[in-house]
């Protein structure tokens, strides 16, 4: 027996996705759920999952396949402000593997508070750095974290300028 493929008139059966909201609501009554009911539930990570059948789906990529009936293959579904139960088709769009490790938060160990900001102690200065496609650039040594912080901002801002009229 082959496992079903998961299309988007079946997901349209089941649920209604809200791209304003991104919420789903069930439109069937099944074992322990209501017609009506918000689906979902976060887990480890803080995606939202979305039991259907045997099968547990990631409630960002059922969006996706609600509104665009697929996802292409060799893309992620990355969440544009960085919150990951928040669903909202606006807040959703394709990118590669890479553009996805570029927008992730920083990391708990950041002593700085600010991505891509970290204290230099050979030089007692802060030092801003950025990755991108799978590099690390180095950008500058500051005396204080915040010029650091501006100094990453400015090339974050200059790499996503220069790849936006890549692909436009």
């Amino acid at each position: 027996m082959t496992a079903q493929i998961l299309t988007q008139a079946r997901l349209r059966e089941l649920f209604y996705y809200d791209p304003a909201t991104g919420i789903f609501t069930r439109k069937l009554d099944r074992q322990c759920v209501k017609k009506g009911q918000i689906a979902g539930s976060p887990n480890e990570f803080g995606y939202l999952k979305i039991g259907i059948g045997k099968k547990v789906y990631s409630a960002h990529r059922l969006a996706w396949l609600y509104l665009y009936g697929e996802i292409p293959e060799g893309v992620e579904i990355d969440h544009i402000n960085r919150n990951k139960s928040d669903n909202r088709i606006a807040n959703l769009r394709l990118v590669t593997h890479q553009q996805n490790m570029e927008n992730q938060k920083t990391h708990v160990t950041n002593k700085s508070g600010y991505k891509g900001v970290s204290w230099w102690a050979p030089t007692q200065k802060w030092k801003a750095q950025i990755g991108h496609q799978g590099k690390k650039y180095h950008i500058g040594l500051y005396q204080t974290k915040e010029e650091a912080k501006a100094a990453y901002e400015e090339r974050a801002q200059q790499i996503r300028t220069h790849h936006s009229k890549e692909t436009v």
